[in-house]
């Protein structure tokens, strides 16, 4: 028994690239300084004394900074580097921390906060792109999966960390740390990988052509433009656009993750600011103790069912929380979308790269991470506001939620099951 759950364990990181090991350090680092964004509606409410709807307001208005952020980063690690993308925008990220600190006005918290998601949106691109080129096709997944490990073991630190702070008031401690963290993280990226170009390709001039440009040609038409998965731009791509729709109402209900959930938590079960960060530290700890392992059992099925799956375990997580009212039941509802976001959002992301190639890869990275970025803009507002008519709306909504996207993504399938891999100029047949 015990050497068959050690062979699972050694099977899920075999073969991964050491460099996909490094960088998933790096972003280790990185993450154990993340407490600002996670308690910043806590923030908004308790030191400023602004309304929920206020402060739901105020995240959704700089998500928008978020998603030129990604838009922006997507193209600029195409164009110069996923590396060089990451060590800009950390960099950028840890000197607006220092600004966000010193903001005392609402329109300059908002301003300072729209800005500050820009950078960190646009470090994003890069960072999936770095780890989709510096890893192979077979263990892609996996090595997504390792990412994310890392981002959520640090994640485990820096929310409990970030709780007891809160509770002492300990603000200008945590935008401090979590500026160090991203120089941190940008001076180690810099000494691993230096400035070098990508192994798996070279920068300059797109040299593929998107599918709306082949029909107008007349080489492909439409079907085969689909099919063909040529397209130089995502927003080009109808597989793209309609994963994003369906997948974007997952990602409305997650959201609330740091947002409608805290002020649910210290309201209608009582937890204050540190019983909150320990049970949302449960979250990273499954991930890191069951995520790869998880990972390499669903490789040989269906991505787009597994990641149906996974969405609806996440609704129906959240959807359990009006049923209870103890820290045993909030434990359980954590663990029921904490396995859903294991199943959907690695393979997500693995689908994503898979619809892209070598030249258009981070600005489809790009794209996920916008879906993320408008998923913030109508989430926060959204869960507040249902909140504010009634704590428990928002939860029965994710429930409502989840039966609708469950057979959406389940769907997919049926519209992209031929698809081919990616083509560039020279493979397309000339006319």
């Amino acid at each position: 028994m015990i050497k068959t759950v050690f062979n699972s364990y050694r099977g899920a990181y075999a073969d991964l690239p050491s460099k996909i090991w490094l960088l998933s350090a790096i972003m280790l680092i990185n993450r154990a300084g993340t407490m600002v964004l996670v308690f910043f509606v806590l923030y908004l409410t308790n030191v400023f004394g602004y309304s929920d709807q206020t402060a739901g307001g105020i995240i959704s208005i700089s998500a928008l900074g978020g998603i030129a952020g990604a838009l922006f980063g997507g193209w600029f690690a195409d164009r110069f580097g996923s590396v060089r993308a990451q060590l800009i925008f950390l960099t950028l990220t840890a000197i607006q921390f220092l600004f966000l600190m010193r903001a005392d006005s609402l329109v300059g918290v908002t301003a300072m906060l729209v800005v500050l998601m820009f950078f960190n949106e646009a470090v994003r691109p890069g960072l999936n792109a770095c780890c989709l080129e510096y890893s192979q096709p077979e263990n892609q997944k996996r090595s997504m999966g390792l990412l994310r490990l890392a981002v959520n073991l640090g994640m485990a630190v820096g929310p409990v960390m970030g709780g007891f702070l809160a509770e002492y008031d300990a603000w200008d401690w945590m935008f401090l740390i979590d500026a160090a963290s991203c120089f941190a993280a940008s001076i180690l990226l810099f000494v691993v990988f230096g400035l070098g170009k990508s192994p798996r390709r070279d920068f300059g001039s797109d040299d593929c052509i998107g599918g709306r440009e082949q029909v107008q040609s007349g080489r492909l038409d439409n079907d085969e433009a689909e099919k063909s998965q040529t397209y130089l731009s995502p927003w080009h791509d109808p597989r793209m656009l309609r994963f994003g729709a369906v997948f974007m109402l997952t990602l409305i209900v997650f959201i609330q993750f740091g947002t409608t959930l805290i002020k649910y938590l210290e309201e209608v079960y009582g937890f204050s600011e540190s019983q909150i960060g320990l049970i949302e530290s449960l979250n990273p700890i499954l991930i890191v103790a069951f995520e790869m392992v998880l990972i390499k059992r669903v490789e040989k099925f269906s991505t787009v069912k597994v990641i149906a799956f996974g969405s609806l375990l996440i609704c129906l997580g959240f959807g359990l929380l009006p049923f209870g009212s103890s820290a045993a039941f909030c434990l359980l509802a954590v663990t029921v979308w904490t396995f859903g976001e294991m199943l959907s959002f690695p393979l997500a992301t693995a689908y994503v790269a898979e619809l892209s190639n070598d030249r258009n890869r981070a600005r489809y990275q790009g794209f996920i991470t916008v879906i993320w970025s408008m998923a913030i803009v109508v989430g926060p507002f959204l869960g507040l506001t249902l909140y504010g008519i009634d704590k428990n709306l928002p939860w029965y909504a994710a429930l409502v939620i989840g039966a609708i996207s469950f057979p959406m993504i389940w769907n997919l399938e049926r519209r992209i099951a031929k698809s081919v891999p990616a083509k560039k100029i020279a493979d397309v047949p000339q006319a």
